[in-house]
């Protein structure tokens, strides 16, 4: 090699959504991306040591922490396939009461698991035996901002950084109507009051990460657009026509019943038109998203189809779109789509790693 050359590599990106129980869906489509690497690079290698920043939201926050830590994409779908009904678990009584007062479920379930997959690691500790940084999004209350939790941290007193890591992804799992708020709470190591910081759901303000992630990595990471590739994976995208004959007798509880899916998947498209249009303009070969619609819902006449028509496009049967749906059926009917899905994205897959791992001679 020339000795006024030396080599460029991309500064890998991995943004995964939040969805719920449809997390099984990005497990699955890692799988796929696992072996591709793998295949590109000619050994296996885990996510954690192929990415260099690994963000996630929600269920995403979830998946991301999961693979900071080493767990394999098979590990983490077996969370969503044997622990899913511990997380969304309620009595009757609660889920009637709930468009009342309190939320759907108790976080309870979604703690004892977290905690028994994730450990007791504290946050400033979760990505130390990982090349990839962790980003994890929520939407604090108090300041009506989003936090970036970040690990490992710039800020060595930053008042995150010893929470555990179950913490952080309880927090920014905690979706309105389905979660209760999370509260933090440490102690200033200022003043040595006792301080508390309540968070929500990161997909209030980010439920797909990739745009955000793209900002961490220009402004804190220094990174140029040009020298960025990000991965982006969805959790299956909510189609459900809301249409004006029902939408205007709603009142405030149907309403509640539906802001979930409706502010988490309205920001989607935005997010990732955005990330497409700046990537590619410098990077053609920078952004894939892997995302595919849970059901069909319109012919390509434009209109609605009947409602026995409207179907996943590779199963030929009606997925159940509900976040919280944790039957076997709807595990069974999730898993074969994405399955589907995956033989048809071979291809992008292995062409964005093999493009993703070019490596580009620049003068120095």
């Amino acid at each position: 090699m020339p000795s006024d050359h030396k080599e460029k590599k991309k500064f890998k990106i991995l943004a995964l959504d939040g969805g719920g129980i449809r997390g099984l869906v990005t497990a699955n489509i890692l799988t796929e991306v696992e072996t591709q690497i793998q295949k590109t690079l000619g050994r296996k290698i885990p996510l954690n040591q192929y990415f260099d920043l690994i963000v996630g939201t929600s269920t995403g926050s979830i998946l991301a922490a999961s693979l900071v830590l080493g767990k394999s994409p098979a590990e983490v779908c077996k969370i969503y396939e044997e622990k899913g009904r511990d997380i969304f678990q309620a009595p009757p009584l609660r889920k009637f009461f709930s468009w009342i007062s309190g939320s759907k479920y108790s976080n309870k379930g979604l703690i004892e698991v977290l905690r028994n997959e994730l450990g007791e690691i504290k946050f400033r500790d979760c990505s130390k035996n990982s090349s990839a940084e962790l980003l994890i999004f929520a939407y604090d209350t108090l300041y009506r901002n989003t936090t970036f939790f970040i690990s490992p941290c710039p800020e060595e007193n930053r008042w995150f950084n010893n929470m555990k890591l179950w913490e952080i992804c309880v927090s920014s799992s905690s979706a309105p109507t389905f979660f209760p708020p999370y509260e933090f709470k440490f102690t200033d190591s200022h003043d040595q009051k006792t301080k508390t910081f309540t968070h929500v759901d990161g997909g209030v303000s980010a439920n797909c990460p990739a745009l955000a992630a793209l900002a961490h990595a220009t402004k804190i990471k220094k990174k140029n657009i040009e020298d960025i590739a990000i991965l982006s994976i969805g959790t299956g995208r909510t189609t459900q026509p809301l249409e004006y004959v029902n939408l205007k007798n709603w009142g405030k509880l149907l309403w509640a019943k539906h802001i979930p899916d409706v502010f988490m998947g309205g920001q989607i498209q935005i997010t990732t038109d955005a990330c497409d249009q700046i990537i590619k303009s410098v990077n053609p070969d920078g952004y894939l998203r892997l995302q595919f619609e849970l059901n069909k819902r319109f012919g390509k006449d434009g209109k609605l189809l009947p409602h026995n028509e409207q179907i996943n496009e590779y199963i030929h049967q009606n997925i159940n779109e509900e976040m919280d749906n944790t039957s076997i059926d709807n595990i069974a009917k999730l898993k074969n789509a994405t399955e589907l899905f995956i033989a048809n994205k071979k291809d992008k897959i292995a062409n964005f790693i093999k493009n993703t791992e070019s490596i580009e001679l620049v003068r120095h």
